[in-house]
């Protein structure tokens, strides 16, 4: 289906190529008497590549780093980098069935309370993660009344057996019904969402949330809102389960379009 006509897409290409020299003090990042100085040489070629069309969207760039020192006793550091992101939104049917999809690639540091790296090649608490998602949604409209979307969520995150992080991998199943344009004064939504993940350091988790909410337009410029909801956590790593149910109540307050004042009193 994405490939009929209607699909098509305008596509561009950009390639790019970037050269850098500069110089370090402390090239990999250690104490202070352990600091080595060098100049790193970079060459950073990449590209770009976006699609846009009536029923895709499609956005990507990739980029390689090589790094070349002047110094030969410099440990601690990188000899090449990769990163890369794409994302893309499909209409698979039109009104009816959405795809969502992205992809990325990039080096994190992996202790916020470690040295972090202002640069892309000291190796010092920092390692590649990996992510992609995949999230197919159904979207159907009953006129003027509401709106219903029912969508799968399938995610990963790989950051490596050794690098403090783990791999973790989840499935999301989530609906959602929201009031239309004929509650001109009184709109609602329902929410409901399950989500099941593996996580290589913390086990499984599951997770349910349910929230129903209310937003009555009182004035022109002032709207009263309120929910309620319940939430169940279970977390392998703990042995135990959490589960308890909340309620919000407050008002919108926008004299202009230059000013939004929200006040929320939750439990």
């Amino acid at each position: 289906m994405l490939l009929s006509n209607d699909c098509l897409a305008d596509w561009r290409v950009a390639p790019s190529v970037q050269l850098r020299e500069s110089y370090s003090d402390n090239v990999s990042n250690q104490a202070d008497d352990q600091a080595h100085g060098s100049f790193v040489s970079e060459l950073a070629p990449g590209v770009n590549i976006t699609g846009n069309g009536s029923r895709l969207k499609f956005n990507a760039s990739a980029e390689w780093r090589k790094f070349v020192y002047s110094s030969n006793d410099v440990s601690n550091v990188r000899n090449s980098e990769r990163r890369y992101q794409a994302a893309a939104e499909a209409i698979a049917v039109k009104d009816l069935l959405f795809v969502d999809a992205t992809a990325g690639g990039s080096r994190q540091a992996v202790s916020a309370f470690g040295p972090v790296p202002a640069n892309s090649y000291t190796a010092n608490n920092s390692t590649d993660i990996r992510t992609w998602s995949i999230s197919p949604y159904l979207r159907h409209r009953f006129g003027t009344t509401a709106t219903l979307t029912a969508r799968y969520s399938r995610d990963s995150v790989e950051g490596g057996t050794g690098s403090g992080f783990g791999n973790s991998l989840a499935s999301t199943r989530a609906a959602d019904l929201v009031s239309g344009t004929s509650f001109t004064d009184l709109g609602w939504n329902v929410h409901y969402s399950h989500q099941d993940m593996s996580a290589q350091r913390t086990g499984d988790t599951t997770t349910d949330n349910s929230l129903a909410g209310l937003q009555y337009r009182l004035t022109t410029h002032l709207r009263l809102t309120s929910s309620v909801g319940y939430d169940k956590y279970e977390y392998q790593a703990l042995g135990e389960r959490t589960r308890g149910r909340s309620w919000s109540g407050g008002f919108i307050w926008q004299p202009s379009s230059r000013t939004n004042v929200q006040v929320v009193s939750l439990r």
